[in-house]
């Protein structure tokens, strides 16, 4: 799993500095505090990488503002601004420094965590769409780009990878189904653990579903084609999900968009339909995120001419 986020608080008052703090874990993050812009500075250019920072305007050095101006490109990070006075031209200024939010003291620490909290979601999903990208291979290609669709579905795939409960991984063929289910396994607490993989319906492809479950047990065990399990697995996983067990493995199951008419047909069994949809994740098809297509296009263009700088 990832290291625990990090944010760096810039704030000279010492109360409101650890309250921030508190805050911050209960967003599920780690912070360090810089009581000036100097110290802050520092902090940014030896103690980082930080996923988030919060400033606040008044400091005793530097205006908060001027401060985060002067930050050259690579040191800047995602910044939320707190300020005594929520004057417009304040407001104005962070918002073209691409502050994220601005929050007038005294703070609305409801408010302010739930800011927090989803833009650390944000930063997660977009540092697990990064690493994706950079990896080599044709089945990572899906996953370039930032479109929303594709933000939610990296937000659930780390929501996922924290639990133990089933996974079902909907989409079309080609959306990349069987990485998400990799990405999960690879950034839970149990990516060490025994895994093994049943491809339903592929003559040859395998042991038995008992043998592969018997394989990963203590693990995670990936079921493909879960529309074409026949009856007597169907019945089998059913029973080794109402078993239960700590040596039972994870299931992650991967499907197309027809499972649910297989259901209403009745051939999918409803009660285990039901047990694997505790977490559900639908792939988007590209039509749906077009707004990736430059990033696609730079990417297959960059294949085929290796080592230039695309741009599209």
């Amino acid at each position: 799993m990832s290291e625990e986020p990090r944010v760096l608080i810039v704030e000279d008052e010492r109360a409101l500095a650890l309250a921030l703090a508190a805050a911050v874990r209960h967003s599920g993050a780690g912070s360090e505090l810089a009581p000036t812009a100097a110290q802050a500075r520092r902090k940014l250019n030896e103690s980082g990488p930080f996923q988030a920072m919060i400033l606040d305007i008044g400091l005793p050095d530097q205006n908060g503002l001027d401060f985060l101006g002067s930050l050259p490109e690579a040191m800047r990070v995602p910044t939320v601004v707190v300020s005594a006075h929520g004057e417009i031209g304040n407001t104005i200024s962070a918002r073209k420094l691409g502050v994220r939010e601005f929050f007038t003291k005294p703070l609305d620490f409801d408010a302010f965590t739930g800011c927090l909290s989803g833009l650390l979601r944000e930063v997660s999903a977009t540092a697990m769409t990064s690493q994706v990208s950079g990896q080599s291979g044709e089945s990572e290609v899906a996953f370039a780009g930032a479109a929303p669709a594709m933000r939610m579905v990296f937000q659930q795939i780390a929501h996922a990878a924290a639990s133990r409960e089933p996974v079902l991984i909907r989409g079309e063929t080609g959306t990349g189904k069987t990485r998400v289910a990799g990405l999960i396994r690879h950034h839970s607490r149990a990516k060490d653990s025994p895994e093994a993989t049943f491809s339903a319906g592929v003559p040859g492809s395998g042991g038995s579903l008992l043998e592969t479950l018997n394989e990963a047990a203590g693990g995670s065990v990936l079921i493909e084609n879960l529309t074409s399990l026949t009856a007597h697995d169907q019945a089998e996983l059913l029973g080794w999900l109402e078993s239960g067990g700590d040596q039972f493995p994870r299931v992650l199951a991967t499907c197309d968009l027809s499972l649910r008419e297989a259901v209403s047909r009745g051939e999918f069994r409803s009660d285990l339909y039901y047990r694997l949809q505790v977490l559900e994740i639908r792939l988007p098809a590209l039509r749906e995120r077009l707004e990736d297509l430059p990033v696609l296009v730079a990417y297959f263009v960059g294949q085929m001419v290796p080592g230039r700088r695309i741009e599209v």
